[in-house]
């Protein structure tokens, strides 16, 4: 059994497919994803892996969403999440709507190296024993999963010619 384990969310299943393999073949590590937001909210508070990557641009719940659902519930708020976006523009814009440090990752990559990358993430936050906590936590611990996810659903502006 492997001694950590990393859930991929990401829309893109070749993303998703390319990433397993390649930190599979490069770490002993289980990894686990997700095809969407939801999928992906769910896995993480059923399986509490080790480390998230999370793709910013998603149909219904994006990264930033899937990113605020997890930091304010208190079974997964102590999950070191790294960002994945092929648009760098993006990452200044997460950068300003959250307010810590947090990882970002720039499509393309070298594949060859994301392994290593991701190591040193993991390593750098156990030892650091920074798990990013967000206060707002604590607020949240009557909430389930599905509450939050319909609290979200519930603030998405609907598309124009919808009716709420």
């Amino acid at each position: 059994m492997s001694d950590k384990t990393v859930l991929v969310i990401d829309d893109n299943p070749d993303f998703n497919i390319l990433v397993k393999f390649v930190l599979e073949h490069d770490t002993n590590w289980n990894i686990l994803t997700a095809s969407d937001g939801e999928e992906g909210v769910a896995q993480a508070q059923l399986q509490q892996p080790n480390l998230i990557l999370l793709d910013v641009i998603m149909p219904n719940l994006n990264g930033l969403d899937v990113y605020r659902l997890l930091k304010t519930h208190p079974t997964t708020c102590f999950i070191p999440i790294v960002f994945v976006t092929a648009m760098p523009e993006i990452a200044k814009i997460i950068k300003l709507q959250i307010a810590e440090d947090i990882e970002i990752v720039i499509k393309p990559f070298d594949i060859m190296t994301l392994a290593d990358r991701v190591i040193d993430i993991c390593d750098r936050c156990i030892i650091s024993g920074d798990f990013r906590i967000p206060a707002i936590a604590e607020m949240f611990q009557e909430m389930s999963i599905k509450d939050l996810l319909d609290e979200a659903v519930r603030e998405t502006p609907r598309k124009s010619g919808t009716t709420p």
